[in-house]
């Protein structure tokens, strides 16, 4: 928390030095006086403006307030800051209702994990900012090329990338429990049969589990999805219209996972790990957790706990496919399309995507920004955890999820529909056939015009 403020004291006293001059100019009281003869008096002030801006409450509404300071000393104006508590099922129907009665802000934050941010782009809660970056030639090959397409709409683009990442494809290993069992520790060319190796000779069941794939903990699609891609499918077609977990590949990968948790008892089912991986490994019970580039908040909690221990991050091992599994992720901002403060809130959007807060969002909001300048940097490569996530950043798979940009419904469903298979009360083979009825309901309903 000392580092957060001080960080923020460092980079308002870096604006202040560059324009505290103009500031202190533009807050200065100035006499007046009346107008000379045959000259038009001056225009009357503009009312100062307020920008309201919409995240989930937590960390990262923390860092918007935090650094939303700056951005109010710079342009003279205030920021309203209205957090939403909850998660993903609390915020979105929230910003909906908001949006149904004229109050949401002129800024919000969103994302595409669960197609929310396709939602609010296809029912007209958003500003396309296509004529925005063409009037100010703002140059969107600063981010990723794939930051900014996937944020395209029919053509559109409605959002800025803040905050990017690989997907689900890191893990997280305790280097002392490796150094207990006397084993060495994986490289990046390990496979899934090192990963199991490896996880049966760290199991001592049930004080302490060799890995868990963190299923079964609710976001079961952005989780296994990853285990899909390396042995070389999707949990969708294409299209994102049709559900192919009975894939010869997905039963493969099935079968695996289920043999993991079953036959060789490699790790904890989440009915044996109710207090979740996380806790499990930062407690020390369990050797390697899947987890996303926030896993690094894990390893620094560990530092910071009664009981710390070595720690070092890793991708997924290469599958049968000859590649890793990942999926890229994005959280935009975005302008709702209601505001009358169109060019402020732009500015805004800017500010928050430049370089020094996407490397702040790293270490203050978990993951960094969607600039190559952000991920390359030297503050962030100066972390060997960094440095390895980078390469999955570098080679992940696209985003694809439900063409009809039910993401949330279908993740829910596959989370439930799923669990029997990794608690072990049915097999791939008896459950996936119900799984794909299910999730195939989800796919086949229209687009929605509610959350």
């Amino acid at each position: 928390m000392t580092t957060k403020l001080s960080r923020r004291d460092v980079l308002r006293a870096a604006v202040l030095g560059s324009g505290g001059l103009l500031l202190a100019a533009c807050q200065m009281p100035m006499a007046t006086t009346a107008p000379a003869e045959g000259q038009e008096a001056a225009p009357a002030a503009q009312e100062p403006i307020t920008l309201k801006f919409h995240a989930r409450l937590g960390g990262q509404s923390d860092y918007f307030e935090q650094q939303g300071e700056i951005f109010e000393e710079e342009h003279g104006i205030t920021i309203k800051h209205e957090p939403v508590p909850g998660g993903d099922a609390e915020y979105y129907p929230k910003l909906q209702a908001l949006f149904a009665t004229g109050q949401m802000g002129d800024v919000v934050w969103s994302s595409i994990g669960r197609s929310q941010y396709y939602f609010q782009a296809a029912n007209a809660m958003l500003l396309a900012l296509d004529d925005l970056v063409e009037r100010d030639n703002y140059d969107l090959g600063q981010f990723y090329a794939t930051a900014t397409e996937v944020l395209r709409l029919e053509g559109n683009l409605y959002g800025l990338p803040w905050i990017i990442h690989h997907g689900r494809s890191a893990i997280m290993m305790n280097l002392d429990l490796f150094e207990k069992a006397g084993l060495d520790v994986p490289t990046l060319e390990w496979t899934y049969s090192d990963l199991l190796e490896l996880s049966v000779a760290l199991t001592e069941e049930p004080e302490q589990y060799g890995t868990s794939f963190s299923l079964g903990q609710s976001d079961d699609f952005l989780t296994y999805v990853c285990h899909a891609i390396a042995f070389g499918t999707h949990v969708l077609s294409p299209d994102g219209a049709t559900c192919i977990l009975d894939s010869d590949q997905n039963m493969e990968a099935l079968q695996y996972i289920y043999d993991f948790y079953h036959t060789h008892k490699a790790g904890p089912t989440p009915a044996a790990a109710k207090e979740g991986a996380w806790t499990m490994w930062t407690t020390g019970r369990l050797a390697m957790f899947q987890v996303g580039y926030w896993g690094r908040i894990a390893a620094a909690q560990v530092r910071e706990s009664e009981n710390p221990f070595e720690s070092a991050g890793i991708l997924l091992p290469v599958g049968p496919s000859g590649k890793r599994g990942s999926m890229y992720e994005n959280d935009p901002l975005a302008i709702n399309s209601q505001t009358e403060h169109v060019d402020m809130s732009w500015e805004l959007l800017k500010f928050y995507c430049n370089r020094e807060n996407g490397v702040l969002a790293a270490n203050v909001a978990a993951v960094p920004g969607g600039r190559p300048d952000v991920w390359a940097s030297p503050e962030l490569m100066a972390d060997p955890d960094h440095r390895v996530f980078r390469i999955s950043m570098e080679e992940a798979t696209p985003f694809l999820g439900p063409d009809n940009f039910r993401g949330e419904e279908m993740n829910n469903v596959m989370s439930q529909i799923m669990t029997p298979i990794w608690n072990g009360d049915k097999t791939p083979e008896e459950q996936v056939q119900v799984a794909i009825e299910a999730i195939q309901v989800v796919l086949d309903k229209p687009r929605p015009d509610k959350i």
